[in-house]
């Protein structure tokens, strides 16, 4: 009986010690752990909440009640706000829901205030001065980071919205984002740390510019959207980034180059376009010509500028208009290792391709993008005696999208394949055009087929296929029976 009992008794125990764990664990499972977190932890949780959701938070507890109001990442667009916001209806407007947001807040220091509206016949006395209100606040909490895009109505006689000063006496500003259709003040600009501006407003007000980069000394990375028209416009010395776009040839741009690390340019002809101080100092450039309503003379103005600007460059991005532009000049492109090519008329021809990389004796990657639809290019491909430099150790990875699986493309890519000795992966795209989906895989198969018949200087090299139908590789191909393996897409 003893030994029967006491058995009983430690099996009890066992079983109530168990019981007890499960109690503490689940005990420790219910405990609020996000509530155990300091205030300023979650206040910098809710910054990084869209506003509409952290003043949802408001109605959790008493704790939570006000906490909202200590955010420091503001972020309203007049597209994507709710409805309805802490009981204010949208018939209130999207202007009162931000400025009954903005009169709550109690950060001090904002980091990022971005805002997004449209105005048209709302653009009233009551209006401008919201957004006055607004943007005095948010510059008084020493912000960092201002993004304004405000889009004029296209419908009806309305003046342009003028932007306070105010925005242009920011001490703690270091980035500021400007886009849209208004106006602002540039009688003085005082932003001792901005670093990076954007700049895509309509009028194109090149006196605020003109200030601003005499005004910015840290002002390291611009972008500009927009057309010059008759004024000129000369860069600061100390950017390192800048990206430029506009329609019209007319103005003068002069880019200083001294510092520049990443130039980007998007433009009818470089004839707007003047460099100055080039020291060699460019790393990566992506420039576009527009050559579809320009004659020969016009697009290749300033080429032999441009082939002198990014001679030093590692990372290049062209056009075909541009490719054939500098292909006109003499030019090396000793430290290039990444080249990117968008095929983008109906003139674009592998020749120009080909011609390039004569220039690249370092180049690694080559990657070509046929944004021509089904443009054929021309079926004959002049290869030269001399074999580019980068065929013979350097280039090791080559990507065409897009293709339409023509024989030029063909010829192209079997004169890459029979003389690049290191290539170690080709990855083609194809865009086979066919009406009908079983007439599109046949096509695709076709070209894989022949394709991998091809012979290749490297042994190691695969060949990467990847249709709207198929995608195959290489090493599923077995030469002796012809016979592929490949994966057939659901979508087919």
């Amino acid at each position: 009986m003893e030994a029967g009992s006491s058995s009983l008794e430690d099996g009890y125990r066992s079983m109530t010690g168990k019981c007890k764990k499960r109690q503490i664990l689940e005990s420790k499972d219910k405990v609020d752990r996000l509530n155990l977190l300091p205030d300023s932890i979650l206040v910098d949780i809710l910054s990084l909440l869209p506003i509409e959701s952290a003043v949802r938070t408001c109605a959790l507890s008493r704790r939570w009640q006000y906490l909202w109001t200590q955010v420091t990442r503001l972020v309203f667009d007049y597209y994507g706000l709710p409805s309805r916001i802490r009981g204010l209806d949208w018939d209130d407007s999207f202007f009162a829901i931000v400025d009954h947001i903005l009169q709550q807040l109690t950060s001090p220091k904002i980091h990022c205030f971005n805002i997004r509206f449209f105005y048209g016949r709302n653009k009233d006395d009551a209006f401008v001065s919201y957004v006055d209100s607004w943007f005095h606040d948010i510059c008084a909490r020493d912000t960092d980071h201002i993004q304004v895009d405000a889009q004029r109505s296209v419908y009806g006689d309305i003046d342009l919205l003028t932007l306070p000063t105010c925005i242009l006496h920011s001490k703690s500003l270091g980035v500021l984002h400007l886009s849209g259709n208004f106006l602002i003040n540039a009688c003085d600009v005082k932003l001792p740390n901005l670093k990076k501006f954007h700049y895509s407003v309509q009028p194109f007000d090149s006196r605020l510019l003109t200030k601003l980069f005499k005004c910015c000394p840290l002002l390291e990375d611009v972008t500009l959207l927009g057309d010059l028209e008759e004024s000129e416009l000369c860069l600061a010395s100390n950017l390192k980034k800048f990206a430029f776009t506009s329609d019209l040839l007319q103005g003068k741009l002069t880019i200083n180059v001294s510092k520049l690390k990443e130039l980007e340019i998007h433009v009818r002809s470089l004839s707007v376009v003047y460099f100055v101080k080039n020291s060699g100092a460019l790393v990566s450039a992506n420039v576009s010509l527009n050559s579809e309503f320009l004659t020969e003379n016009d697009y290749l103005s300033h080429t032999e500028q441009l082939s002198q600007v990014i001679s030093s460059v590692r990372y290049l991005c062209l056009n075909s208009a541009t490719l054939r532009a500098l292909n006109k000049v003499d030019y090396v492109l000793d430290n290039l290792i990444q080249l990117r090519i968008r095929l983008d008329d109906s003139i674009a021809c592998w020749n120009d391709v080909l011609h390039i990389l004569q220039c690249c004796s370092s180049l690694k990657v080559l990657v070509v993008f046929s944004l021509r639809g089904y443009y054929s290019m021309p079926q004959v491909i002049n290869v030269g005696d001399d074999i580019p430099l980068c065929f013979s150790s350097q280039l090791t990875r080559v990507e065409l999208h897009h293709l339409p699986g023509t024989a030029a493309d063909l010829e192209f890519m079997k004169y890459i394949l029979y003389n690049a000795n290191a290539l170690e992966v080709l990855s083609v795209e194809l865009s086979v055009d066919a009406k009908r989906s079983d007439l599109r895989l046949w096509k695709e198969y076709v070209f894989c087929e022949t394709l991998f018949l091809l012979p290749k200087l490297s042994i190691c090299c695969e060949i990467q296929v990847s249709g709207k139908c198929l995608s195959s590789s290489s090493r599923d191909f077995q030469k002796k029976s012809k016979t592929l393996l490949c994966q057939i897409r659901r979508s087919y």
